[in-house]
């Protein structure tokens, strides 16, 4: 019996980690996920670090905003890739800090990003031209044009919902 109650009690547990993960993903971590440009998208999902990102984007500048609703849904907008009302985008690398020194501070955690932001300017620059392709020809006449490996184009494939419209 104490062993039911232990195991009821870690599945309990455990629950409680699942709500609380689903809970901190409301509101503006939310807004932050779901209104990515595809292209970032596309990039962190490649490198498997959108929840970090989003994490990093909403500890660095929307929870330093206060209360001003208005202003932290443009600012969402804003560092989520999007024009803000002056037609002004926001870079990638913008987004992970307001620290000019981010690159001497922490190296290595620039160099991570630094690695993503690469991803994300390929797929910017790649995905207009591959997107039409990847629907059209087979496996091997894409790869063979594109130069993408098996990995990088079964995740393409998978996620083609983000760029084909």
């Amino acid at each position: 019996m104490v062993g039911e109650v232990l195991i009821i009690g870690v599945v309990g547990f455990e629950s409680l980690l699942l709500l609380k993960k689903f809970i901190d993903m409301r509101g503006y971590k939310a807004m932050i996920k779901d209104r990515l440009v595809p292209t970032w998208e596309l990039a962190l999902l490649w490198c498997k670090a959108k929840t970090r990102w989003v994490d990093t984007v909403y500890n660095c500048h929307i929870k330093k905003l206060g209360n001003n609703k208005q202003l932290k849904k443009e600012t969402v907008l804003f560092v989520t890739g999007h024009r803000n009302k002056n037609g002004v985008y926001c870079n990638f690398m913008n987004t992970i800090t307001n620290d000019d020194c981010f690159k001497a501070n922490n190296p290595e955690e620039w160099a991570y990003w630094n690695s993503v932001y690469n991803w994300v300017k390929w797929f910017s620059s790649e995905m207009q031209v591959m997107k039409d392709d990847l629907i059209t020809k087979s496996k091997s006449e894409f790869q063979s044009l594109f130069y993408v490996n098996d990995d990088l184009y079964r995740f393409l494939k998978r996620n083609i919902h983000l760029y084909a419209s």
